[in-house]
């Protein structure tokens, strides 16, 4: 029998959501479609990419078709798109609405519902549907990671940064999303994340960082 309810994996960039949702597919993919949000429906790079594509990718290099929720869907589309299955898995569930999200609950509620996400942006505020889903979700799982720069805490947030002329910059303020040739991510601890701040350059973070710890953990 198949267990019904509406499940969050969340987890910060790099920690294996695409992979869980990919290996889950392969057990279960007679009865399941794939689902995948894209955040709007307009003409940008990012969603021009996610429509040519319309796959799920994992960093190991494995992928499954999936079909795009665009920002506007009407509740009765995803009804449908979603009627016949027992298992629905969405990814990039951060970019799902409110809405979207109320019309998951009501599909969980004859289907396995699992959506794969990110919990909060790089600037640390919630995206539209992580808050829904943590509110409206009846399991919430964790897919942990390590943070990238100390690599002995575990990463809960994320920085975003660009390189000009051998700089690193960070960008705190900048919109929520943008094209990823544009900009890179890296997943870190909140003691890196605060570092990152006032520092610019990767290895005289990760220095820094691994000082603090080393003295932290000696009690000093």
């Amino acid at each position: 029998m198949t267990p019904i309810g509406l499940k969050f994996y969340y987890g910060c960039m790099g920690s294996g959501k695409s992979e869980n949702l990919i290996d889950t597919f392969q057990m279960v993919k007679a009865k399941a479609i794939v689902l995948q949000a894209t955040g709007s429906r307009g003409s940008d790079d990012l969603n021009e990419s996610r429509e040519k594509d319309k796959l799920v990718a994992s960093r190991n290099g494995q992928s499954i078709p999936c079909t795009a929720i665009y920002v506007d869907m009407p509740s009765d589309d995803l009804l449908s798109l979603c009627m016949g299955h027992e298992w629905v898995l969405v990814d990039e569930a951060q970019f799902l609405t409110a809405l979207q999200v109320q019309t998951l609950k009501h599909i969980s509620l004859a289907a396995c519902v699992q959506t794969y996400g990110l919990r909060s942006d790089f600037r640390g505020e919630w995206f539209s549907g992580s808050s829904a889903l943590m509110l409206n979700a009846d399991n919430i799982i964790e897919i942990p990671r390590v943070c990238q720069v100390c690599k002995y805490n575990k990463a809960t947030a994320h920085f975003r940064y660009t390189v000009k002329d051998g700089q690193l910059l960070v960008d705190r303020a900048g919109a929520q999303v943008v094209h990823k040739t544009k900009a890179s991510y890296v997943s870190c601890c909140s003691l890196c994340n605060d570092l990152y701040a006032s520092e610019n350059e990767v290895g005289n973070l990760a220095k820094t960082a691994a000082s603090l710890i080393e003295a932290f953990s000696d009690g000093t």
